[in-house]
């Protein structure tokens, strides 16, 4: 049997840095009704994963971030960059809706399995 200590941590990245993934923390009267109330909390709770690296077109949204990981989480401006350098076993998609397609059409295509995508996935049937 394996023991929880010896498992290997599931290496997570997030796109997109606005509130669902770690803003709604800062706010007392919203964490005061979820107990996990954004992605960050949620990875940074639950033991089984690691948070390896992160991204955001909006450098104030890195920095406000920056603030909270420990220095090994990668920040990036560029989320392509991000999936080229990172090895990555599950992909947060925390974008703007219009965004969710396209982010995870490429993450599909460069081969990343594990994507966790806020809805709507899309805007569209044809998407």
């Amino acid at each position: 049997m394996v023991g929880k200590s010896s498992m290997k941590k599931i290496r997570t990245a997030i796109i997109g840095l606005g509130r669902i993934s770690h803003g709604y923390d800062d706010i007392p009267v919203i964490k005061k009704m979820i107990q996990y109330p954004t992605h960050f909390s949620a990875i940074k709770k639950d033991k089984r994963f690691t948070l390896v690296a992160a991204s955001d077109v909006s450098a104030k949204q890195r920095q406000l971030f920056q603030k909270k990981v420990p220095p090994h989480v990668k920040l990036y401006a560029n989320y392509r960059a991000m999936l080229k350098y990172e090895a990555i076993d599950l992909l947060v998609i925390a974008v703007p809706t219009e965004l969710h397609y396209k982010v995870c059409s490429y993450a599909l295509q460069i081969g990343i399995k594990n994507i966790l995508c806020e809805k709507p996935i899309t805007r569209s049937v044809a998407e």
